[in-house]
């Protein structure tokens, strides 16, 4: 048996198309919303709505797991910007988890990091937000 058997190759792989993953779960009364692969004009609709509804559902607080982030476009950071805002007007805590640089360096650069409170794992974000 080949490998290719063993571990079929998806079908987004397949295509060319870019993958995304997001994985909304719940940690105590707190939100986690994990992405994951490559955040562009092309996978960052599913990565917004899910955040969006975890924020706009959510009682006390978000972490969203960035650390399987490959890429991060401006998109991307305009995404974070729009549900600081939202999580704002919901009295709702948003903590980023994120130590790659995918994400930590567009964030640097457009003086975002200074904006929103990063953390480097969800573990700890989830410590913070209790």
């Amino acid at each position: 048996m080949s490998v290719d058997q063993l571990l079929p190759i998806p079908a987004w792989a397949r295509s060319g198309l870019p993958a995304i993953i997001v994985d909304v779960g719940r940690v105590g009364d707190v939100s986690v919303v994990r992405v994951a692969g490559a955040v562009d004009m092309m996978t960052i609709s599913p990565v917004k709505v899910e955040l969006m509804r975890a924020v706009m559902g959510a009682t006390t607080a978000v972490v969203v797991d960035l650390n399987g982030v490959s890429f991060f476009s401006c998109g991307g950071l305009q995404m974070l910007v729009e549900a600081r805002e939202v999580a704002r007007a919901c009295q709702v805590r948003l903590c980023l988890a994120v130590q790659c640089r995918a994400v930590l360096r567009p964030m640097e650069l457009s003086g975002l990091l200074d904006v929103f409170h990063v953390l480097p794992s969800v573990s700890c974000a989830l410590a913070d937000c209790r």
